[in-house]
């Protein structure tokens, strides 16, 4: 059900009921012009940003608009999401949602209440998200729960500070038993986007140490930036007391471009455990060796050369795995 009205003052109210969502918007505002005040409220902030939005929503020139608006929302399942999109996505509870936005004072204000919702199998619950932006500066604050309780499910959040194409995050996470746990700081800015070169942006993540199944690794400072519809990954790398990991290269749909991973004596059963806590896999071992990826996002090529001390398989022991890998382009395999 669709009603639209006004009242006093031209106050515009439009309200949809149905059984997927209850939504209702209020205040001044124009429909075509909406595009136009969303990217606003980006490039207020990060100008950068506001360009990417204003491109995709093709919202042309915002900078006249005057919209003044309150949306209040209860969306009570996702099936719709399902059937379109075949995505499937649930929830047990209703989400709740509040947005207000006036395009003259250049503020906006949010939250976004998630009790429970199941992605593709996995849970997340007491997810709540408050946004508030004046002055050319947003504060945004993410917490929530993921996976179950009573499967050592890890609680996190995020808190980040936006302004003048940069943006501060501050994040932690911790599990019921403290087998993963961390904490981490990243400073990303934003330099241009346009259509034909994507978005120009570099974010460093701090020096910091985690906790991975029990075990502490350090992180030493690392760079990730995007350009030219490329992704490259500067010196990341993590390391304790026994094993070494190390990322570095380009992931992009360019053949010349290549993603190196190296690594000294990974436990390959830990490290698969942290994919999926609750599934016992069947490879166990010390993995060393190197990666190398091509053209990872067209047509991926893979070589490298790595040896697996200890190999298990299927509770059956192997001894030391040797092994080399090189791509037939022809054959894709």
């Amino acid at each position: 059900e669709l009603l639209i009205g006004e009242c006093a003052k031209n106050i515009r109210i439009i309200s949809v009921n149905s059984d997927f969502m209850n939504m209702s918007i209020t205040g001044h505002y124009n429909l075509s012009t909406l595009p136009g005040s969303l990217a606003k409220a980006c490039g207020d902030v990060l100008p950068t940003i506001g360009n990417l939005v204003g491109t995709k929503l093709k919202a042309g020139k915002y900078n006249r608009n005057s919209n003044s608006l309150a949306l209040e929302a209860h969306i009570n399942n996702l099936d719709i999401l399902e059937k379109v999109f075949n995505y499937p996505v649930s929830i047990s509870k209703p989400v709740y949602m509040q947005f207000a936005l006036v395009d003259k004072d250049s503020t906006c204000s949010g939250y976004l209440s998630v009790p429970e919702v199941i992605i593709s199998g996995k849970r997340l619950s007491e997810g709540n998200m408050t946004l508030n932006s004046a002055e050319g500066t947003c504060y945004t604050e993410i917490t929530g729960y993921y996976g179950d309780r009573d499967e050592d499910g890890i609680a996190f959040k995020a808190n980040l500070m936006a302004f003048m194409d940069i943006v501060r995050g501050k994040y932690s996470w911790k599990s019921e038993t403290g087998q993963m746990s961390g904490d981490a700081k990243t400073l990303s800015q934003f330099f241009r986007y346009d259509t034909r070169n994507g978005l120009n942006s570099l974010t460093f993540i701090d020096t910091t140490s985690i906790m991975v199944n029990g075990t502490m690794w350090n992180l030493s400072i690392s760079r990730l930036s995007t350009d030219k519809h490329k992704i490259t990954i500067s010196d990341f790398c993590a390391k304790n007391d026994s094993q070494y990991l190390y990322a570095d290269g380009t992931v992009s749909a360019d053949s010349i471009d290549i993603f190196k991973l190296s690594m000294t004596r990974i436990n390959i059963g830990r490290t698969l455990s942290v994919l999926k806590p609750a599934k016992k896999f069947g490879i166990q071992g010390l993995a060393s060796g190197y990666l190398s990826i091509s053209s990872a996002l067209s047509k991926p090529a893979f070589y490298g050369s790595f040896q697996i001390e200890d190999f298990r398989f299927m509770d059956s022991y192997h001894g030391l795995l040797t092994a080399d890998c090189r791509w037939n382009q022809q054959a894709r395999q």
